[in-house]
């Protein structure tokens, strides 16, 4: 079983590289994380520093072992933690667009694109998106553009 010292905090930034190398030694023996451990990786993840592929192995790792309902509910409380509540006037009509992506053939994101042309032409739109995994460009890019 894997230890981590006891002055180690998970969730310093700098330890973050060392807490998914041991949360994934962990998964390929097959342990259970703990609540702290899922944590810090989620919130990593979602915060966008980790490397996709460390991602896919981190999913695979805990799919293969097999997630705890405690390790489920973990990876919801972080999301949670990072969803962004959004108020809409009440009365007001607004489109809802997002896409999926996954075409593998490194293309513009049309939904975005549409959104845009949506509002362009008075639609209230509430586009939502992350970062491109397949597409050249994403809400994430256009927003920051």
């Amino acid at each position: 079983m894997l230890v981590l010292p006891p002055t180690y905090s998970i969730h310093s930034v700098a330890n973050r590289h060392l807490a998914m190398k041991v949360v994934l030694e962990k998964l390929a023996q097959r342990q259970d994380l703990t609540a702290e451990e899922m944590d810090s990786v989620i919130d990593t993840i979602a915060l966008g520093a980790v490397d996709p592929i460390q991602i896919g192995v981190f999913l695979s790792l805990l799919r293969s072992k097999g997630e705890t309902p405690l390790e489920v509910q973990t990876l919801v409380t972080v999301m949670l933690r990072h969803a962004r509540l959004v108020t809409l006037q009440e009365g007001v009509k607004t489109l809802d667009i997002v896409g999926t992506g996954g075409d593998g053939a490194n293309t513009v994101n049309l939904s975005t694109s549409a959104a845009i042309l949506a509002a362009a032409c008075g639609a209230k739109v509430a586009k939502h998106g992350n970062r491109s995994v397949s597409s050249r460009y994403n809400i994430t890019k256009y927003r920051n553009a």
